[in-house]
């Protein structure tokens, strides 16, 4: 079983704005993110039940630390986030009760600078097809 990368650019949209938030998605995925206010919700499908394990593929640029919570159907998880490299970031396994749509939402909780951090995108592992955008250029 190998990880799909879910890019946020085509598969992702900012479902809580608040007033005077500048955060973007954009080919890279999830920019601008300052503010902790912000939800960035994610979705991909599963074609059949079972477990999903989701990792944050992710740098830091203008903070050295920053900690995000990841929501997966409604599992919350809690990821420090650390150094300028991007990587990937294990968040966690939950077991999807049936064939459909699977939603992660993010949003910052602490940082030591001004960014939480640029999210490029999901990994995604499981036995299941996965149905997501996966154009470079975002075009269904």
């Amino acid at each position: 079983m190998s990880a799909k990368t879910v890019a946020l650019a085509g598969n992702a949209f900012l479902t809580t704005v608040p007033a005077g938030a500048v955060e973007v998605i954009n080919d890279n995925g999830l920019a601008n993110w300052t503010n902790p206010n912000t939800i960035c919700s994610a979705y991909f499908r599963m074609a059949s039940a079972g477990s999903v394990t989701v990792g944050l593929n992710v740098y830091l640029a203008g903070s050295n630390n920053s900690t995000v919570r990841v929501t997966i159907n409604g599992t919350t998880f809690t990821v420090k986030l650390a150094g300028t490299t991007a990587k990937t970031y294990p968040v966690g396994t939950v077991n999807v009760a049936a064939p459909g749509y699977v939603k992660v939402n993010l949003q910052g909780v602490t940082k030591d600078g001004g960014f939480f951090g640029d999210v490029l995108g999901l990994s995604v592992t499981t036995t299941s097809a996965l149905v997501f955008a996966n154009d470079p250029a975002n075009y269904y």
